[in-house]
């Protein structure tokens, strides 16, 4: 704080708010980001799954802050995960669906559970809408009662 006198009275005045500093990427990092062999790693140093395709920067590429980049590396993870799991939702639901088909009662109904919970589990996580979960389910649950009462 600096003191001054104006008009016969002793003011304080406020020192001046430091300046926030910002991390700007220069153009030789933008440059280095989009050559694909130096920093295709870089942005994603975990060991590659099968479900992420490398993340290349593109040509207009617009973010300058850290956080920005951080961003579009965390929502590329992200979209990995989800893949995964919309991934392995969908091979379980093939394979109840053939057990159905083929008139497996015993079969079916064992893995119902397993199924219900996959679904249980990508809704809670928001990967599918709850409600299409629901659904799901239901229709599973229907058709394997349907199946069952063509046996008796």
């Amino acid at each position: 704080m600096t003191c001054v006198q104006t008009f016969g009275r002793w003011a304080q005045l406020a020192a001046p708010a430091p300046q926030r500093r910002r991390t700007r990427l220069s153009a030789l990092d933008i440059a280095a980001l989009r050559d694909r062999r130096a920093f295709r790693y870089a942005l994603f140093p975990v060991a590659s799954t099968q479900f992420r395709t490398p993340f290349l920067l593109p040509e207009n590429f617009m973010a300058h802050h850290k956080d920005a980049i951080k961003r579009i590396r965390t929502s590329e993870a992200a979209r990995g995960r989800n893949r995964a799991g919309r991934s392995r939702l969908r091979t379980q639901l093939r394979s109840i669906r053939e057990k159905i088909d083929a008139g497996d009662a015993a079969v079916a109904v064992a893995s119902l559970p397993a199924t219900m919970s996959e679904l249980h589990k990508l809704a809670g996580k928001g990967i599918i809408h709850r409600k299409n979960a629901a659904r799901r389910i239901s229709r599973l649950a229907k058709a394997i009662k349907a199946m069952e009462a063509a046996k008796k």
